[in-house]
């Protein structure tokens, strides 16, 4: 199989992109979004088998996430 008909059978990152956007309508929902979902977990009961590093981390890929967002709303 050629990579030009793997390629158009897998959506192309813009669309991605464009799929997202047009589903939350702004980047403050989308972070506001995962706040909440880290607090939950950090919340639960499986958040009592982090320790301070994945504690870290978990709040590291928020903090990416959300410039990433905002990126996309540029």
């Amino acid at each position: 199989m050629s990579a030009k008909i793997k390629q158009k059978q897998k959506p192309m990152k813009s669309e991605v992109v464009r799929d997202f956007v047009d589903t939350y309508p702004s980047a403050q929902k989308v972070k506001s979004e995962l706040w909440e979902l880290l607090i939950a977990a950090m919340g639960s009961e499986h958040a009592d088998m982090w320790d301070r590093k994945q504690r870290a981390d978990k709040l590291l890929m928020i903090e990416l996430l959300g410039a990433l967002v905002d990126r996309f709303y540029e």
